[in-house]
């Protein structure tokens, strides 16, 4: 089985997020930014990263989030 691209990644926590706290996954889309698959030799342990725009609760939950699926998907396919 393969490891999902950075971008399903991305769908995996806006469609979380649209779920679980519920506004528009566009909204999520933009809060969340692009996940960016970084190289496996510098990021042992996960080799993606997200750097949202969000603050206060949005903030929380998108963490919150990250964390759930970096233990499902720690490694995205470049």
């Amino acid at each position: 089985m393969s490891n999902p691209s950075a971008a399903e990644i991305g769908e995996i926590l806006v469609a979380m997020l649209s779920g679980a706290v519920g506004e528009n996954p566009t909204r999520w889309r933009r809060l969340l930014g692009p996940v960016e698959a970084l190289p496996i030799w510098t990021n042992v342990e996960s080799n993606w990263r997200v750097t949202p725009i969000a603050t206060g609760e949005e903030l929380r939950a998108i963490i919150a989030a990250i964390e759930i699926v970096r233990k499902q998907h720690p490694y995205a396919d470049s």
